[in-house]
């Protein structure tokens, strides 16, 4: 499925939704001047194409969390792909355009444990060819983005990755190793 195209009406529905998601239809139907019905069948046309979506999480702008921007320079960047659906510590992952081709987001509670990430999985990994690693130190809004609790309990190395977790245990994916012709 493509992009879906929004018309004005559909722009102001989407606004105050996201203005604020406890809003009724009804409300948005009289500020609109179209009727409750109408109102109900666009949110859930955007609800079933998957243009609307309600995501509960954590407000990195309020939450004792480190969060580092990584800027990578991937040989080929659909490797960084199924690190970025596993890893639990990357929040999300971006192609981009410019000097650097993948942007990575990552969090933790303990800043130790983002460097042993990005050593291990970037640093060391011959597939990626240029490195820069930011610490998010203030958020101009609120930021709120889902984040796996579960990285509480692994101990990242520089021998292992994140040890434990669904992307570590695969070591074809882990290093970004191609494979071999027979």
């Amino acid at each position: 499925m493509g992009k879906i195209n929004l018309d004005s009406t559909d722009i102001t529905i989407l606004k105050f939704i996201i203005e604020d998601p406890k809003i009724s239809q009804h409300t948005i139907a009289k500020k609109i001047n179209k009727s409750q019905p109408v109102v109900g069948a666009r949110i859930k046309k955007y609800e079933e194409l998957g243009l609307l979506q309600y995501q509960t999480g954590i407000n990195f702008r309020k939450a004792n969390l480190f969060m580092v921007i990584v800027n990578l320079k991937a040989i080929d960047t659909s490797n960084v792909w199924p690190m970025a659906k596993y890893c639990p510590f990357i929040i999300n992952a971006f192609r981009i355009s410019g000097k650097y081709n993948i942007c990575v987001l990552l969090a933790s509670t303990k800043l130790e444990k983002l460097y042993k990430i990005v050593n291990f999985h970037f640093r060391m990994n011959p597939g990626i060819k240029k490195i820069s690693m930011e610490l998010i130190s203030d958020f101009a809004r609120d930021f709120i983005l889902p984040i796996d609790f579960n990285i509480e309990t692994l101990k990242p190395s520089m021998q292992d990755g994140c040890g434990d977790c669904d992307f570590c245990q695969n070591k074809k994916i882990m290093r970004f190793e191609q494979p071999q012709n027979d």
